[in-house]
């Protein structure tokens, strides 16, 4: 009767599952579908078109992929033994489920301090020639400015000021020893680059000793050193490589402390060669990720606000479940104490530095650019009242260069005195056009975010943009260029052809399945699928740690443009990923 029972048991759960799949294919096809209509709509005619043509064309495209989602999350038929029962995080009979931890002595010492520092020295070389071929290094995305806030010191809270400090003092510091600002920004980027590659090698160390394959390990470690999207901004001036790196960290550390079989015991940064030295060369868990998101909240003001989010969600979760209940409220308490130590750092550096901090358009981008296209494509809306109000906040000028993808320029010119002044006219203005235009204020606002959600869409963000050295085109997928006071002077002309060449010519985003590769939105899809087949396998609690990464991937669908930057954690967590999907097969 017990083997009967058992059996019956399975059955049961084998027809629960498949009716999960069913449902948790159509809950990730459909939304894809939706987004791959839509986003192929605005990629070729600037603005969606409403219709039966593109309403087939999405009913297709749901029953298609919902079969093939639905099929391959029957791949593995049955949730594994010990799987959260209910989505939640609560695992049965009060046993955690840990993930794989390796359990020999060299995955255990982190493989020793000298194959620590191979492997930082593999990524780092490749990055090291490839910045020799576009010597000084990728100046880009206002560097310049960012730069003349120190030389000149006058500072402002439009870039992070933690950012405008590194990068100006040391490329200044530079220049003044050798008279050169090339000498300044290769010395800056190689230091960052560094920086950046040696946290990469810690975070695959960390995820070696937990238990990541040794063949994932080197594919990371390839991907870190070689792969253009990932180089480049490893190279770049912009904060984005620096941000990323901070963030896939803090992803890590969140891994661990969630699902490590230590816990709350520390973990190897790398460990040394021996347990006697071991004591020295490792940093706490809990020390490792509240630091590394202090720094990427500095280093951008809206991981502040997914950290906020995420902490709330990490308490709903303690609510309901029992065994990682301690986990999730020290996590949360940890994410608030980086939050109240992110604002008093914030606050100090303006103090110190004296940084004007009196602009708004930064937080309100949407709003600007849907007006901005509502005046652009249908000014007949406004009366005469309401272009009155108009111009005390946004400039006829800056509203006659409206851009469809970008709302860089249009922004730059909102009056920010006058926004102070009186905020309620902009507000009641807005909301007084949009009743009139609301498929304006739609198109306006999906032109700028596509980007990160359609992974067929073409970045060229900065169409027809002049800047020192040319003028965009046919793509904007990486600044590329070395910005005043520098100047571009390759070592190997080879790389520096391609990197202008990945950056400024469409060839490359639009091959079938490579394009896939370079697209942040197929990232945003991957990492879906990951929490739609873990929900699905009843495995819920195992998407926690990619939850602030989802965070942030909202906030900038609200922000100015879908530049690559602005989701690049998508392709440096990738490793975190393979290891949480490696688990499947241990």
């Amino acid at each position: 009767m017990s083997r009967l029972s058992a059996q019956h048991g399975k059955g049961r759960e084998a027809t629960a599952y498949r009716f999960r799949s069913i449902l948790f294919g159509m809950l990730f096809a459909i939304p894809l579908s939706a987004c791959l209509v839509l986003g192929a709509q605005l990629e070729h005619s600037d603005h969606l078109t409403p219709g039966l043509p593109g309403a087939a064309l999405f009913v297709i495209l749901a029953v298609v992929l919902s079969i093939v989602t639905t099929l391959s999350l029957r791949w593995q038929p049955a949730a594994p033994a010990g799987a959260d029962p209910d989505g939640t995080g609560a695992e049965p009979d009060g046993a955690l489920q840990e993930l794989p931890v390796s359990e020999t002595a060299a995955d255990r010492n982190g493989g020793g301090r000298r194959e620590y520092l191979k492997l930082w020295a593999a990524i780092a070389l490749p990055n090291l020639i490839v910045l020799l071929g576009v010597y000084p290094g990728f100046f880009v995305y206002d560097a310049q400015d960012e730069l003349m806030e120190v030389v000149t010191r006058t500072f402002t809270t439009h870039h992070p000021l933690s950012h405008v400090l590194a990068l100006g003092g040391v490329i200044s510091a530079i220049h003044k020893v050798t008279g050169s600002w090339n000498a300044g920004i290769f010395g800056y980027l190689l230091l960052q680059m560094l920086f950046i590659t040696a946290t990469e090698a810690a975070i695959l160390k960390i995820l070696r000793r937990a238990g990541l394959p040794r063949f994932l390990m080197i594919a990371s470690a390839v991907w870190y050193a070689v792969f253009p999207t990932v180089v480049m901004y490893h190279l770049s001036s912009t904060k984005d490589g620096l941000f990323a790196a901070f963030m896939t960290l803090y992803v890590t550390g969140v891994l661990m402390i969630l699902y490590s079989r230590k816990g709350w015991d520390r973990t190897d940064m790398p460990a040394g060669p021996s347990d006697a030295t071991r004591g020295s060369d490792t940093l706490p868990l809990w020390g490792l990720t509240a630091v590394s998101g202090v720094c990427a909240m500095l280093l951008r003001n809206n991981a502040c606000y997914a950290m906020l989010v995420f902490a709330g969600f990490l308490l709903l979760c303690a609510l309901v479940s029992g065994p990682r209940r301690r986990r999730y409220r020290k996590l949360a308490a940890i994410i608030i104490i980086s939050i109240v130590i992110y604002y008093a750092l914030n606050f100090l550096l303006i103090r110190v530095t004296h940084a004007s901090d009196e602009e708004h358009q930064e937080s309100i981008t949407v709003a600007i650019q849907t007006l901005g296209r509502a005046w652009q494509y249908h000014p007949e809306q406004f009366d005469e009242t309401d272009r009155e109000i108009l111009f005390r906040y946004l400039t006829e000028d800056g509203l006659s260069r409206y851009e469809l993808r970008n709302s860089d320029y249009l922004k730059s010119t909102f009056q920010n005195a006058y926004y102070e002044e009186n905020a309620a006219d902009f507000w009641r203005l807005w909301i007084r056009i949009g009743r009139r235009c609301p498929a304006t204020y739609l198109n306006g606002w999906l032109l700028t975010s596509y980007g990160l959600w359609y992974p067929f869409a073409v970045n060229n963000v900065y169409e027809g943009h002049a800047v020192f050295t040319f003028t965009y085109e046919d793509s904007s997928y990486f600044g590329y260029e070395t910005e005043e006071p520098g100047i571009r002077h390759s070592l190997i002309p080879p790389i520096d052809a391609f990197y202008r060449f990945l950056s400024l010519d469409p060839a490359i985003q639009r091959i079938p399945v490579l394009s896939l590769l370079f697209a942040p939105a197929f990232y945003f899809w991957l990492y879906l699928y990951f929490v739609i087949r873990r929900l699905c396998q009843k495995r819920g609690s195992e998407v926690i740690p990619f939850v602030p990464l989802f965070l942030l991937w909202a906030t900038h669908l609200i922000g100015p443009s879908y530049l690559v930057r602005y989701a690049l954690w998508f392709f440096t967590t990738l490793p975190v990923l393979g290891y949480m999907v490696s688990g499947d097969s241990q």
